[in-house]
């Protein structure tokens, strides 16, 4: 308390004094501005704690601040750059939008409203909303327009992309977040040791983004090289950003990527202590319920996800992939299919989309979510060999004989590739009444040398039309091996065994099942039938 207001203060705590109305008015006065902040110093406070990346800090001084002026612009926008910093972007959006939309604040608003747009997945509402706005401040200018390519990039649209990062360079030459994102356009676009260049400029100077060096990280990842080189780029990015949870995020994927499973779980662990709700936490968390087969528990936290931004491409990819996993197709199909529209090019969620729809024998939906893919010169040979499924499964052989040739010059040893060749040359034996042995011998082959299961069940199902049931619970002895969590070997040799008259061995194989996959219908419907046997 300063010395001034000290004989006041004694004055009025002393029950015995009798001290003019007017004169406790002034010390009270006197008192609120000793021991309270203005506004405007409470919003100091908050921007100095934003500059030590002390977000709740400043979160807690800002909400206070709108407690007593809930009309505080300048308080409102700076909490919603504090919640985007935080990774709550769906909070940050909502507070953005109070501010009151004048042309005196829309260098500093309109910006962050795009990038909270962005981190949400609204991809759309970005470029509809500032795809053609200009500010008057160049640098908020640059900022925008450099959202705006970032959108363009993100729904796979890279000439329209490079054009919006080049526009922001010409409003400020030299904007590095925009040199990020032509980086980012080099780098899908194959040229990643031109995109390597531009970002090592970058990380040269003294006040290098955050972004560029996660970039440089992730394009080390992908290019496949030495896996040191892409770790050591995100604990550079770590030391610059101590707080940055993307870093540690690039680093526990790399970890989970070189089998170091433990080392991974000690970092994440790490990570839930300092940034718990952070999405990319929770994302993690998600990813590691579903390495350890809590598809459930995997799908519940991506439903926290996805109540705050529900249009990412990639929390949808990962929601249909647990739902795929626990066999609820339509529902994969719910996720993959949003995901998709989102991000038309992330091809792993058109390719299980795809798989989701074989699964539901609606092949011709199928062929229909592979035919942008297959159209290109360059298709891979995963999606090709569904698309040819999804053909055969129509009954569309010759056709689907073409894609599978074509998946076999682009990746003549892929197992996939090859089961799938073997079995469409056992269905053309057979209905040609031809010889069988070189087909069935390939799978064979397949089903003993390669992980995956997609030969086995070919020659099961081939050795189940044949009535050879001895030959048919070998295969799926070797389809247990290979997928022991699941319960569709159980549910074979369940069915054989009940064929052969073994319903006891039948009834202790379906309950195995129902152990892997409780309620699992299959399963359910083999007891159900001795139920009726009985």
């Amino acid at each position: 308390m300063s010395p001034f207001a000290r004989p006041y203060a004694r004055l009025l705590a002393c029950p015995a004094a009798r001290a003019p109305a007017w004169l406790a008015a002034s010390c009270a006065l006197v008192l609120a501005a000793c021991g309270k902040p203005t506004e405007s110093e409470s919003i100091q406070a908050a921007q100095a704690l934003l500059a030590k990346d002390d977000l709740a800090g400043a979160a807690i001084e800002l909400k206070s601040v709108l407690g007593e002026h809930p009309d505080s612009a300048d308080a409102r926008l700076l909490l919603g750059k504090a919640l985007l910093k935080a990774g709550d972007p769906a909070a940050a959006l909502i507070e953005l939008r109070k501010v009151d939309s004048s042309p005196a604040l829309e260098a500093q608003l309109l910006p962050e409203l795009a990038r909270a747009q962005l981190l949400l997945g609204d991809y759309a509402s970005v470029l509809s909303q500032y795809g053609k706005v200009k500010l008057a401040d160049p640098v908020a200018s640059a900022d925008l327009k450099t959202t705006v390519a970032s959108a363009h990039a993100a729904q796979g649209n890279a000439a329209e992309a490079t054009q919006a990062a080049e526009a922001a360079l010409q409003m400020q030459p030299g904007y590095a977040p925009a040199l990020v994102v032509l980086a980012r356009m080099d780098a899908t676009q194959g040229r990643g040791e031109e995109a390597l260049r531009r970002l090592d400029a970058l990380l040269a100077t003294s006040a290098w983004p955050e972004a560029a060096g996660l970039l440089k990280a992730d394009i080390l990842l992908q290019a496949k090289g030495p896996p040191q080189a892409a770790l050591a780029a995100y604990r550079q990015v770590l030391t610059a950003y101590p707080r940055s949870v993307a870093a540690r995020a690039g680093i526990i994927n790399q970890l989970v990527d070189e089998r170091k499973g433990a080392e991974a779980r000690r970092e994440f662990e790490d990570l839930r202590k300092e940034a718990p709700r952070h999405p990319d936490t929770l994302f993690l968390q998600a990813q590691f319920a579903f390495a350890d087969g809590d598809y459930k528990g995997s799908r519940e936290i991506h439903d926290k996800l996805l109540t705050t931004m529900p249009e990412n491409p990639r929390v949808l990819l990962s929601a249909g992939l647990a739902e795929y996993q626990m066999q609820h197709y339509s529902l994969a199909a719910g996720f993959l299919g949003r995901a998709v529209k989102v991000a038309p090019q992330q091809l792993l969620a058109r390719q299980m989309l795809a798989q989701s729809y074989l699964k539901m024998a609606l092949p011709e939906k199928a062929g229909e979510v592979l035919q942008p893919v297959v159209e290109q010169a360059g298709a891979d040979a995963a999606s090709l060999s569904l698309a040819a499924e999804a053909q055969l499964q129509a009954g569309d052989a010759k056709r689907s004989e073409a894609l599978f040739k074509r998946a076999a010059q682009v990746a003549p040893e892929a197992a996939r590739t090859r089961a799938a060749m073997a079995q469409l040359q056992l269905t053309q034996a057979q209905s040609a009444q031809g010889n069988l042995g070189p087909a069935v011998a390939e799978l064979q082959n397949l089903a003993t040398t390669k992980p995956d299961s997609q030969a086995d069940l070919a020659l099961l199902n081939l050795r189940l039309r044949q009535n050879d049931y001895k030959a048919a619970l070998l295969v799926i002895d070797g389809l247990e091996k290979k997928r022991p969590n699941e319960p569709v070997a159980f549910v074979f040799r369940g069915r054989v065994l009940m064929s052969q008259g073994d319903t006891a061995g039948a009834g202790v194989n379906f309950e195995k099942a129902l152990q892997k996959v409780p309620h699992h219908l299959p399963a359910l419907d083999g007891l159900a039938a001795l139920d009726m046997l009985a």
